[in-house]
């Protein structure tokens, strides 16, 4: 017999961030994970008459884009990881559960010492709190997403996040992993893969206020 499946009650919660296809939500039941819900069709404000308006009418299934991408890269990116490497650049995903206000993926909490999700990079910086200290954790992600060669086509400062996963303080990469190019260039080519990267990191640190250099696979303060 198959067990009813229980259904997480989001009442009267506020999602804690929003992005362009998908709202986050605290996890009721467990301190250390979110849930990330897809953000209906008729909530979106989208113009009709442009591109992202007529594709979404047209084509409902772009609704779930980044959520297939980061379970198929999240899959791909594990199935090859090597413990040497420390601990994956990016939060895990652990499935999809119900909810009150419809199915939820279920992601790794980056939390600060209060259980508060952590800053983002772009937060940071504004906030004039970039220091030496965080260069170097994001310098340490920077080797871990290029170890495993991770596909990102949304690698930008907000999708960064400093904060810990349960263990030392680290920057996760919280969404935007995963290809969702129509045309998949960068599953296909790992030089095409490595050169986008190395644009995302560029124009990161054009945000941040930050020195990248490309031959070197880092950043620096200026």
């Amino acid at each position: 017999m198959i067990e009813p499946f229980s259904l997480i009650d989001l009442t009267g919660h506020a999602p804690v961030a929003r992005g362009a296809e998908r709202r986050v939500y605290l996890h009721p039941d467990r301190e250390d994970r979110v849930l990330k819900l897809i953000i209906p069709i008729a909530e979106r404000k989208l113009n009709p008459r442009s591109m992202r308006g007529l594709t979404t009418r047209l084509f409902p299934s772009v609704l779930y884009r980044s959520t297939l991408a980061e379970q198929k890269e999240q899959a791909r990116a594990l199935c090859s990881w090597r413990d040497a490497w420390g601990r994956p650049p990016f939060a895990l995903h652990f499935g999809f559960v119900p909810t009150s206000l419809g199915w939820g993926a279920v992601a790794q909490r980056v939390a600060n010492p209060d259980g508060a999700i952590g800053p983002t990079l772009l937060q940071l910086a504004r906030a004039d709190a970039l220091d030496a200290r965080v260069v170097e954790l994001l310098n340490d992600t920077v080797t871990r997403i290029v170890r495993a060669d991770l596909r990102a086509s949304d690698l930008n400062a907000k999708n960064l996040v400093l904060g810990s996963r349960g263990g030392p303080e680290e920057v996760v990469l919280v969404d935007g992993f995963g290809d969702v190019h129509a045309l998949p260039v960068r599953n296909w080519s790992r030089r095409a893969n490595r050169t986008g990267l190395r644009h995302a990191f560029a124009r990161i640190g054009g945000k941040l206020g930050l020195v990248w250099r490309d031959a070197e696979w880092r950043f620096h303060l200026p």
